[in-house]
């Protein structure tokens, strides 16, 4: 009976001692399969934040990209304002190239003079862009003549939604070695709408290498060399021409040709290439890895 007994719990405690280790086991494999499931789900995270960072910054890029060529266009959105006071023609002949509901007051026809530039509260202008408030010029002497001085701002002024403030000093350098009027062009701009906070400052060399002689803005032709500082609520952008941004005011409102090298903060350089002569809305600009993406200079950014 005893030895029976014996038997009897050697049996239970081996059974027992089985299932110990079974029971063991199986939490050890649930528990295995459980980290490798956390380490699948956390992979999967790390590479979703990734992807999405990678995505991000790839955003960011393009419109870093963007800031640059509409600053590069918004040359255009003063050219009228810019031009007037250099022709040998008065500014009321000048007139007939603002859009109609722009009044223009010219307040001597001797210099030193003021001219106020009176969008109103809303004139369509020839990009078709709503343009709204004043621009007021003070020019020294006929910008035709060395050292002739000219400042541009704005006041309570829009283009579309954005509001506007900027200041303008344009210097008559005299002639260059080709015989071409050279103009020391610097200034600040800030555009604020609700979504963007955009700031420029730039310096430029204009010089003008057609239709210095005639009123009529047709044949007027410059090329532009200089270099400017972009920021764009938390984007910073250098960018430097290294290839003269022609303009044939009259032939094209896009540059026909011409090249600006893109310095971003982080170092990576670009270039925006304009082509070599022909009047389109494309560009090409190349990344730093070399890759190219076309740009449509019509919506003043890079083709999605």
């Amino acid at each position: 009976m005893e030895f029976e007994k014996a038997k009897t719990d050697s049996f239970r405690f081996f059974f027992g001692l089985n299932l110990f280790e079974n029971s063991a086991s199986k939490r050890k494999l649930k528990t295995k399969k459980m980290k490798t499931t956390i380490k699948a789900f956390g992979a999967a995270v790390l590479m979703l934040s990734i992807t999405a960072c990678e995505k991000e910054m790839k955003n960011d890029d393009i419109q870093s990209y963007d800031d640059v060529i509409d600053t590069q266009l918004e040359q255009r959105d003063f050219e009228i304002e810019d031009e007037i006071g250099g022709e040998v023609c008065s500014s009321y002949e000048f007139v007939q190239y603002f859009p109609e509901g722009v009044e223009v007051i010219d307040t001597s026809e001797d210099y030193p003079k003021s001219i106020l530039i009176d969008y109103g509260t809303g004139v369509v202008d020839q990009y078709g862009r709503v343009k709204s408030g004043q621009i007021i010029i003070e020019i020294s002497a006929d910008m035709k003549a060395k050292g002739a001085l000219k400042t541009i701002t704005t006041e309570n002024f829009k283009i579309n939604d954005r509001f506007v403030e900027a200041e303008r000093r344009v210097e008559n350098l005299g002639k260059n070695t080709d015989g071409n009027i050279e103009f020391s062009v610097t200034g600040n701009r800030s555009i604020s709408s609700e979504l963007i906070l955009r700031t420029k400052t730039y310096s430029r060399v204009k010089e003008w290498i057609a239709g210095s002689e005639t009123c009529d803005r047709s044949d007027d032709e410059f090329l532009i060399l200089g270099s400017s500082e972009i920021k764009t609520n938390n984007r910073t952008i250098s960018t430097e021409i290294i290839t003269p941004i022609h303009r044939a005011i009259g032939g094209c409102i896009y540059p026909i040709s011409g090249e600006v090298q893109i310095t971003r903060k982080n170092g990576r350089i670009s270039v925006l290439d304009f082509g070599s002569g022909d009047c389109d809305a494309e560009a090409e600009l190349t990344l730093h890895n070399g890759e190219v993406r076309n740009v449509d200079l019509h919506k003043r950014q890079c083709r999605r």
